[in-house]
């Protein structure tokens, strides 16, 4: 199996895990967890701050979620493929260069 599709396994993983947390210890706890975690990509750190503003809607803490959604929002406007996802842009390029 190819390496590069286990981030996307993965981040279904952490949030899994992350919402369990939030059920069983609360929002601190989950924030914890998340917090925890390696850096990770761009794409993944994005799914990680989303899931932490649902987590923090879904505490009750909504004006701070709509704060982190707007910020995202801003954030996934202004953010690029090259940005998104560097390891996909690094495997295109391998495969025109193994060409020449």
């Amino acid at each position: 199996p190819d390496a590069k599709v286990a981030p996307v396994a993965q981040i279904g993983e952490e949030s899994k895990a992350a919402r369990a947390c939030f059920a069983e210890q609360g929002l601190e706890a989950a924030l914890r967890y998340l917090d925890m975690l390696p850096e990770g990509d761009p794409r993944d750190q994005f799914h990680r701050q989303y899931l932490a503003a649902q987590l923090t809607e879904e505490a009750g803490l909504v004006q701070l979620a709509q704060q982190q959604y707007r910020m995202l929002f801003r954030m996934g406007l202004q953010m690029m493929v090259a940005d998104w996802e560097p390891s996909l842009l690094e495997q295109l390029e391998q495969k025109f260069t193994a060409e020449q």
